[in-house]
């Protein structure tokens, strides 16, 4: 397989055998599919009930036409997801790397104890130029593949199923050299980890994503291969949720369901991506300071014997080393090998709320859907009952020329229906309007309280959806949007946890592949210029900082609103013309 859109790294042999290897990643990808399974039935209709769609059980949407009654559907789920998602649009935020190094330079100051001079680092003075770099360089780069897009798509998917997935890799598609690509992932493709219960996933061993994929890409994909060990058909949902799944017969698990249809257009394939640990270890000589890593075992005795025939004493320390592998799974094993970075998995996650006792993570739709269900079950009912209300009659039999006529022209304003003489003239008429319906006491009530329910279980208001019609003071506008936001608190903490952890798969994807000396604009306040992307050794480690981005028309409007109460000082101040432009 070359290297194609899923980033292909030199592939390392596992440890499994192939057959073994791959029953353990099918079996990891069935228990931890299975153990959501309950969450992919409510986040297909959490997506069913924000397009608007899916607000009417089947059953009775049938009662209801049989009847010939209207199944009347306001969507406002939808509304309040747009207003959660412009709001993120609106403050987009940016990451920024910060060198954690020492610089070499030296300032000298005094010891307050002896009040001799001493000389103090001065910390981060030569690593700042290599920090603006690699964030000058990851800001290009995403605004080269459109990250910003493919990550508020990523946020909606949260607000409105509880989950939202981007993928991070270098792709040799488009550029031979290699592009940095961030993707929205659907996040009914992704299976994760079923023991995993932090925030955005972090504590998570393993994650699988399963897609349909054309059959003629995967040929081209996966060369040499048949069809049928191609198509992982047993990972499709309509199979999984068919019946539960037996480990000990997973060898023969129905992969030919999928292979029966001959005129099946594309296959399923399975991408895992996992962690292992590996035994290491770090040897330290005291006489010369040297230390190293070790992995192998028998250099380790080697290096020991040599430590002894010199009479010196190694200081050795056994640690943990993280290992990232993926594989591709089909009908067998398709390809496995290193993952394409091994500081994280190239799938994030962004969580919302969090429901501990089923192990899962839910959007606003979730408890929006019965407030919903039941103002259009409401609204549905009295439309009904104005329709139908006072439209009929009451008559004896024989008042008519013809029943069956009148029946079929009574409604009609254009048509003439015939009684019989004296039906309407006597002392008692014959034919008789039905009373009007008398709308219950406390409908009206009733349905101002199903409409705000919605506000009141999303913690959406009228000021933060902007449909306030109420004469009240701009501050108090803005507090009570500030007091919406702080509901919402989770899902942006979950986005800027997101952040961190992409910002530090990114930094590793352009110093390992991308950092060969091509060009990336770096802009700042007063300039903008290319400068090549060179790999430095000097600066190893980062602190990942997240900070509000400067176009975000919320951070213009928070710094003008300071600028406004210094101005009147300011402007006192003999300041000088370049002062003023600075």
């Amino acid at each position: 397989m070359t290297d194609t859109e899923f980033g292909s790294q030199t592939a390392e042999p596992s440890p499994l055998a192939e057959a073994e290897l791959y029953e353990r990643l099918k079996g990891w990808f069935l228990e931890d599919r299975r153990a959501q399974s309950e969450w992919y039935k409510d986040a297909e209709s959490d997506f069913a009930f924000h397009a608007g769609h899916g607000q009417w059980e089947e059953a009775d949407r049938q009662r209801l036409k049989g009847q010939n009654r209207p199944c009347v559907t306001f969507n406002r789920i939808g509304p309040a997801v747009a207003a959660v998602v412009g709001m993120e649009v609106a403050n987009r935020q940016e990451v920024r790397f910060i060198p954690r190094t020492t610089s070499s330079k030296m300032s000298q100051s005094l010891d307050p104890a002896t009040g001799q001079p001493i000389n103090i680092p001065v910390a981060g003075a030569d690593d700042q130029g290599p920090a603006e770099l690699y964030t000058g360089a990851a800001l290009y780069l995403r605004d080269q593949c459109n990250a910003e897009d493919e990550e508020s798509d990523a946020f909606q998917d949260t607000a409105i199923c509880g989950m939202g997935w981007t993928e991070t890799r270098v792709d040799y598609d488009e550029d031979p050299d290699g592009k940095i690509v961030i993707d929205r992932v659907d996040p009914l493709e992704m299976a994760w980890d079923a023991r995993a219960a932090k925030r955005n996933l972090v504590d998570a061993r393993r994650l699988h994503r399963a897609r349909e994929i054309d059959i003629a890409v995967a040929r081209e994909m996966f060369p040499g291969l048949g069809d049928e060990a191609l198509d992982a058909g047993w990972a499709r949902p309509a199979l999984l949720d068919a019946a539960p799944h037996d480990r000990e017969a997973a060898r023969n698990y129905a992969n030919a369901a999928s292979t029966d249809d001959r005129n099946r257009k594309t296959v399923t394939i399975v991408e895992t991506e996992w962690c292992e640990y590996q035994t290491e270890f770090r040897v330290a000589n005291p006489a010369t300071g040297e230390v190293m890593d070790v992995t192998d075992e028998n250099k380790l005795a080697e290096l020991r014997q040599r430590a002894e025939a010199a009479e010196v004493e190694l200081a050795v320390q056994r640690k943990r080393k993280r290992v990232y592998r993926r594989a591709f799974l089909g009908g067998a094993l398709l390809e496995s090998g290193l993952a394409q970075s091994q500081t994280g998995f190239k799938f994030k996650a962004i969580t919302g709320y969090r429901d501990r006792n089923k192990r899962q993570w839910v959007g606003l739709v979730r408890a929006m859907r019965d407030p919903q269900r039941w103002a259009n079950a409401l609204f549905s009912s009295v439309l009904n009952s104005i329709q139908t209300s006072g439209k009929g009659i009451m008559a004896e039999r024989g008042a008519f020329d013809n029943d069956q006529q009148a029946e079929a022209d009574w409604a009609n304003a254009g048509r003439i229906v015939w009684l019989k003489t004296g039906a309407l003239s006597g002392m008692t008429p014959r034919v008789t309007p039905k009373p009007p319906a008398i709308m219950p006491t406390g409908v009206e009530g009733l349905m101002q309280f199903a409409l705000q329910s919605m506000r009141d279980v999303s913690g959406i208001n009228v000021e933060m959806l902007g449909l306030a019609d109420r004469g009240q003071a701009a501050s108090l506008e803005y507090q009570r949007r500030q007091a919406a936001t702080t509901i919402l608190a989770p899902f942006f903490d979950g986005l800027r946890r997101y952040r961190k952890d992409q910002g530090r798969l990114l930094l590793h994807l352009i110093r390992d592949y991308l950092s060969d000396g091509r060009l990336v604009r770096i802009a700042g306040p007063d300039y903008e210029r290319y400068v090549p992307l060179i790999r430095g050794d000097d600066v190893l480690e980062f602190d990942i900082i997240v900070d509000d981005a400067p176009v975000s028309p919320n951070q213009k409007e928070a710094t003008w609103a300071i600028l406004q109460q210094m101005l009147p000082l300011l402007m006192k101040q003999p300041l000088s013309i370049e002062a003023w432009g600075k």
